[in-house]
């Protein structure tokens, strides 16, 4: 019988006209040929100009005959399906799971999508006979609509929960086989039911499942809320002796949807399996939505990780040349990944983020340069999100009151704490004295001797604090906090006024006090404020401050004075600002500064 409609189409014959044939075949259904529904469908689905039948149509409603019938004629073709329903004699279901579809099988599955929204007509159809047609109803020829495909699994569950059940999980079991993935499930989301998600939690813990068809279905777990398929995911990661493929995948899985609960694990996996930690990345990279996820949950010391690993394991000197339109191939996915990370970390907009890239150039000198630039992003992002804009009366403040200050920066704070120290030196013309030891009193002092560094360094901190306190008010949206470190290292913290989150940077200074006698004095701006305060701290802002005392009056019997450069004032200032913009600018790069600063305590 096929045949001979397969000849007929091939004829092309455009006699008599379809519209005729269709009145023709409703007649014949009509007077008691109930298999001519099947001849029926075929003409509703040819081309009505040429005759032709391409393809089958996915629903009878969207055919040019349906549209163009009366509402008589539609009322017709929907009484013919549901006497097909119940009287057809319907094959057995060897066709099932094998994406191949008889034109019987699709004519079955047409009229039970075409009545399956008619309430009256589906309860007036035995229980017997919707448990035959449950494999039409999972197994759909037609798979380009969510919705509808949705909608008639949800009658066959209605109608025979068990075989609903059991014909899902065949179409699985075969999916599975034949194309090794089992991408129809997302089709079901919007019907699922809770009765449904025991068996296909047990079914991924078969080992039948090919990776593919193993990573679609815990996808569709997730997406419908089922927490348990985590601890399976868990599962067989560390108690299964899988094989590579399916340990990538799951491994994969892991790191996209909860990386940071497990990262001690795919941490463990990547360092001692750096090929499985490639394949895992690789089968990530290429797929945008997978990308998103991946990264959106790692958090920011990690991201900094799996940029470190990837710019190992792909350098980016080996990065494929490209050159106009090509297809892009694996390595290039990877390439693209790994800067994407390295993107998303700056555009994090954090504190954690920024602390991650300066690991990164601590880690990775060789890609210093465009790594400090990554960290003026994130930095710039960082005040981005955290900035709050200055009140009205604030800025009123400002502009009426010239030694106001408004600082957001380390590099602001740095200019005024120079600022006080100069106010400082204004001070000194006339008390200088009080950072002098001398013998006698009055008019009678002789024997001058400089303070030691300490009573220096204890000076400078006392200015700064009364200089730069709240109620002098200089710094109007920030609280100076000083420390002492060791002996002569001053930390100046400035912190945010009124906020109490822990979100607010503390912007950081690090000024570094030398007596002009120190053996270390044109050293110690690199080898003590640079490498042991900045560095290890990770502090971008000091202040190399020298006390100067040379002068006549210093007793020639310290031999403190013998110890103090041969050069002048001026010729020590600027031996230190070269060092600062010229010597220590390479290590500084972009993300330091260093000044320096002599504060002329001569008598």
């Amino acid at each position: 019988m096929w045949e001979k409609w397969e000849k007929e189409d091939r004829q092309k014959s455009s006699e008599p006209p379809i519209a005729e044939r269709i009145e023709t075949s409703l007649r014949k259904i009509e007077e008691g040929n109930i298999e001519g529904w099947i001849n029926l469908v075929y003409h509703l689905s040819v081309n009505q100009e040429t005759g032709e039948l391409h393809e089958w149509p996915s629903d009878i409603r969207d055919t040019h005959a349906w549209k163009t019938s009366d509402d008589q004629t539609q009322r017709r073709i929907v009484e013919a399906s549901r006497n097909f329903i119940l009287n057809h004699s319907l094959e057995d279901d060897e066709w099932f799971g094998k994406g191949s579809y008889s034109w019987e099988v699709n004519a079955i599955y047409l009229a039970v999508r075409l009545i399956a929204e008619d309430t009256e007509i589906v309860n007036s159809i035995p229980d017997n006979i919707w448990t035959k047609l449950v494999p039409y109803m999972v197994d759909c020829p037609s798979t380009d609509d969510r919705k509808s495909r949705c909608a008639l699994f949800e009658l066959a569950y209605q109608k025979a929960p068990e075989a609903a059940k059991s014909y899902l999980l065949r179409l699985i079991d075969s999916e599975n086989e034949r194309l090794e993935n089992i991408h129809f499930i997302n089709h079901l989301k919007d019907c699922w039911n809770s009765n449904l998600t025991s068996s296909i939690l047990n079914k991924i813990n078969s080992v039948s499942l090919k990776p593919g068809s193993f990573r679609n279905i815990v996808e569709f777990l997730i997406d419908i809320g089922v927490t348990e398929v985590e601890d399976i995911v868990i599962k067989q990661i560390t108690q299964n002796n899988l094989e590579r493929e399916m340990l990538t995948e799951t491994v994969s899985l892991l790191l996209i949807y909860w990386s940071e609960r497990h990262w001690s694990l795919i941490w463990n996996l990547f360092q001692n399996q750096p090929e499985l930690a490639e394949a895992v990345l690789g089968n990530i990279a290429g797929s945008v939505m997978n990308e998103v996820r991946f990264m959106n949950n790692l958090s920011e010391s990690h991201l900094g990780d799996i940029y470190s690993f990837m710019k190992e394991r792909f350098p980016p000197a080996k990065d494929p040349n490209i050159e106009g339109a090509h297809k892009v191939e694996k390595r290039e996915m990877l390439a693209n990944l790994r800067n994407a990370v390295l993107t998303e970390l700056a555009n994090k907009g954090t504190r954690e983020a920024c602390d991650a890239i300066e690991s990164l150039i601590k880690k990775l000198p060789e890609q210093r340069l465009s790594l400090v630039w990554r960290l003026k992003e994130s930095q710039s992002n960082t005040l981005r999100k955290t900035w709050v804009p200055l009140t009205p009366s604030k800025i009123i403040t400002l502009l009426q009151e010239r030694n106001r200050r408004y600082v957001e920066n380390e590099e602001q704070l740095l200019s005024v704490v120079i600022e006080s120290l100069n106010r400082m030196q204004e001070d000194c013309k006339s008390s200088v004295e009080r950072l002098w030891n001398y013998d006698g009193g009055g008019n009678r002092r002789k024997n001058f001797r400089p303070k030691d560094e300490e009573s220096l360094s204890d000076g400078v901190e006392r200015w700064i604090r009364d200089d730069l306190s709240i109620s002098r008010g200089v710094i109007v949206n920030r609280e100076v906090q000083l420390q002492r470190g060791q002996k002569t290292d001053i930390k100046i913290n400035a912190v945010k006024l009124g906020d109490m989150s822990g979100d607010a940077k503390i912007l950081t200074v690090v000024i570094e006090v030398k007596g002009c006698w120190n053996n270390e004095i044109l050293t110690a701006m690199e080898t003590q404020l640079y490498e042991k305060y900045m560095k290890e701290n990770k502090i971008f802002c000091g202040l190399y401050l020298i006390g100067w005392y040379m002068c006549d009056k210093w007793d020639n019997s310290d031999s403190r004075k013998g110890k103090t450069p041969k050069m002048t004032l001026e010729e020590l200032k600027r031996n230190l600002e070269n060092q600062a913009t010229n010597q220590l600018k390479e290590e500084l790069g972009d993300i330091g500064i260093i000044k320096s600063f002599v504060l002329d305590l001569s008598l």
